[in-house]
């Protein structure tokens, strides 16, 4: 390929010989070569680590431990979302950069839950969140300040993370010191009052050591009047023993908003009222969320040999929120051919406080071996967890109604009164884990993949009621439930080839009954919810490397989905099945030294196909859209120019499992300009560009549109 000249940002990172040497063994499957060190005790390893910044947005491996290995050897469909996308399309939140990734949609915020709430694959991810491999389920707005990449795995997954992941898992890799001097300011000012300033300072200590500092300081507005989003962040971290066989890294994180919170709009006849953008149904003097993550954590990792590596890592973190939203309903039940302007709007504010908290620790030892001429790459590991949650719900009146055609945010409310509790939940869980999963070599061409995993979740809650006016206790329901299951992965992958992989997989998950610590009244004593995924897949490695093709078939069964007992009333049992077929696509990676791209598409038949109501029968799970799609791409023009652009969108989504409530489908474009030199890159964004009226997120009662065209101008001085 003739050389082309590409911007400095990238001709920084072009690969040396020795770095395409040791991806050319990476991919091969064969053990690298040792890297000596230089002058000032510095090794060509740190070359490699930034070499993939010169394979655009491809990615060639996790950041989890139990996947060792490219992503060629994984048989399930995996995303990694790489910093450098996040960076060029303005990404400022996970949930902005989960937008590329084909198969996710977002629900709005549900009564008094707050934060990321996503479905994957038609099924809810809300706590199959991760981060560096441990479970991250506070209920927070995640920003990408200190994100290095976003793993986004498919399906079923206990077999790697324990309850849940029906859908699959989203892991967030964090950001870690390196030996390089690297210090970066960051501020970007845009439409919608955006102001937002970042750091990334990482400055060595010696030659094995060194620290890193993140931090981040944004406040914007929306489309929607009075709505305000306001969060800082400080994520510092210390490594020593870099270029080691021994390295500890220590870090801390915390994040902390102050959010005018946003529930969008109501429905009328089964779709959301077509009103102006801008319209505001809550009360802007009253209407909060607030949130507190402190996050700390101690990762050891000891290199025994090139056949033994073992990790440990102990995390503990704590999430504090307090939100009143308001929650708009259409009042009364006005006929059609009413006049927006003639219709009133209720304002319910489902208020509640609470402090959740997750102590862990994980152990992984990865050993290489061979056995009568196979080659095996075996993970075993163990996690042991504790995580407690603490939640508060009032009782909120004398909310002043509002007009449906032109809300008052500021609408005077003298009788606004919250009274004491109205319940109070006090839950714990302790889990237990042992797995083992082993990559096996049976020759060049083909591997077998298979794991097990045995968890132990033994949850217990109390929940009381209160009398809201004299704070009496009414009622008092303890509840406790221990779950054993055994997960399962098996995986047979075809290797013709250093460009090709084919792969069929066989996985499974569980879903507790108290998956989010509570138990309550209606699935008290239920097993598990049981899920089990099919799929088969191919990968393809392009253009030298440069660029990766994925295609997948697959098909997630939930085989015993919990429904209502037809003969106790709010009793569930588990005679209801959901499942969702489909096809997903994806290319990531450089088309040649100028063009980059990053796309995907997916195509799901999800179905409630039992349930003890005949309504539910049939239909689509809520929030899980037919089709998602996206593509973002970049050109550089020059050593300096850069133009970019992309499209992302969904299928007509439904806000219930009946299918009452709808919301239409979407496309949204975005385009960037970057201008780059050796000190600074200086970038304007425009998302929505053509002003597209579109839904974001869903929920039965309300959806909550996307913003409107904005814009954001920002500079990256390096120093």
């Amino acid at each position: 390929m003739p050389h082309t000249p590409v911007s400095p940002g990238i001709r920084h990172y072009a690969r040396p010989p020795l770095a395409r040497c040791v991806m050319g063994a990476l991919v091969a499957g064969l053990p690298a070569p040792t890297l000596a060190a230089g002058e000032g005790g510095e090794t060509s390893l740190p070359a490699v680590t930034v070499s993939a910044e010169a394979e655009g947005y491809r990615r060639d491996e996790t950041g989890l431990g139990k996947l060792p290995g490219p992503l060629r050897d994984q048989p399930q469909s995996i995303t990694v979302i790489p910093d450098t996308l996040i960076k060029d399309q303005g990404a400022t939140s996970l949930r902005e950069a989960l937008r590329n990734v084909s198969g996710i949609s977002f629900n709005a915020g549900e009564g008094g839950f707050s934060g990321d709430n996503i479905n994957l694959r038609g099924f809810t991810a809300r706590n199959d969140l991760f981060l560096d491999g441990v479970r991250d389920n506070g209920q927070y707005t995640r920003d990408v300040f200190n994100i290095e990449q976003v793993d986004v795995l498919k399906g079923p997954s206990s077999m790697l993370f324990g309850r849940g992941t029906t859908g699959g898992a989203i892991n967030q890799v964090s950001k870690r010191p390196h030996r390089g001097t690297a210090y970066t300011a960051g501020i970007a000012a845009g439409t919608d009052e955006l102001l937002r300033t970042t750091v990334d300072l990482n400055q060595p200590l010696s030659d094995t050591a060194a620290f890193r500092l993140n931090g981040m300081w944004h406040n914007t507005g929306a489309t929607a009047e009075v709505v305000e989003f306001d969060r800082y962040g400080i994520a510092p971290s210390l490594t020593l023993g870099l270029g080691t066989d021994t390295q500890v890294n220590f870090s801390y994180f915390r994040q902390k908003e102050d959010n005018v919170p946003f529930y969008g709009v109501p429905y009328r006849f089964g779709k959301p009222v077509d009103v102006d953008e801008s319209n505001f149904y809550g009360l802007a003097r009253h209407d909060y969320e607030r949130t507190t993550v402190d996050i700390a954590s101690v990762t050891v990792d000891h290199r025994f040999s090139d056949a033994l590596h073992f990790s440990n890592r102990t995390q503990y973190a704590h999430y504090q929120r307090d939100l009143s939203p308001t929650a708009p309903r259409i009042a009364g039940n006005p006929p059609a051919g009413t006049p927006y302007e003639l219709i009133g709007v209720n304002r319910g504010k489902p208020t509640r406080e609470g402090v959740d908290t997750v102590l862990s620790n994980m152990t992984d030892v990865t050993f290489r071996f061979d056995t009568d001429g196979l080659r095996h790459t075996l993970v075993t590991g163990m996690e042991v967890a504790r995580e407690t949650s603490d939640a508060r719900r009032y009782t909120v009146t004398g909310a002043p109604p509002t007009n449906l055609a032109d809300p008052d945010p500021y609408s005077p409310a003298p009788n606004l009164r919250m009274s004491r509790a109205a319940s109070e939940t006090d839950a714990s869980a302790n889990s237990f884990n042992l797995y083992a999963i082993d990559e096996i070599a049976l020759n060049t061409q083909w591997k077998v993949v298979a794991g097990l995993r045995w968890d132990r979740f033994a949850a217990e809650s109390r929940a009381d009621t209160f009398n809201t006016t004299t704070g009496a206790l009414t009622s008092r329901a303890d509840k406790q439930r221990t779950d054993k299951m055994t997960s399962g992965r098996l995986g047979l992958i075809y290797q013709p080839d250093a460009a090709q992989s084919y792969y069929v997989a066989y996985g499974t998950s569980f879903n507790p009954t108290a998956e989010t610590l509570t138990i309550s009244n209606a699935n008290d004593g239920l097993e598990p919810e049981k899920n089990v995924n099919y799929e088969i897949g191919a990968r393809f490695d392009l253009l030298d490397g440069a660029l990766s093709l994925r295609g997948a078939l697959f098909r997630t069964d939930k085989t015993n989905a919990r429904t209502l007992d037809p003969d106790r009333l709010n009793v569930n049992v588990l005679d209801g099945r959901w499942v969702s077929d489909g096809i997903e696509l994806e290319v990531a990676g450089r088309l040649d030294a100028q063009w980059q791209v990053f796309a995907g598409a997916a195509w799901m038949d999800p179905e409630i196909t039992e349930s003890n109501n005949p309504l539910e029968v049939g239909k689509v799970p809520t929030n899980a859209p037919r089709h998602t799609y996206s593509l973002w791409t970049t050109y550089d023009i020059d050593a300096h120019w850069q133009v970019g652009g992309g499209v992302q969108g969904a299928g007509k989504r439904y806000g219930n499992n009946t299918n009452t409530v709808q919301v239409p489908g979407y496309a949204r474009w975005d385009a960037e300009v970057a201008y780059r030199e050796k000190d600074y890159d200086l970038r304007l964004n425009v998302f929505n560009l053509t002003d597209r009226h579109y839904y974001e997120g869903v929920y039965a009662g309300h959806a909550v549109p996307g913003n409107g065209r904005s814009a954001m101008l920002s500079v990256d001085y390096r120093f």
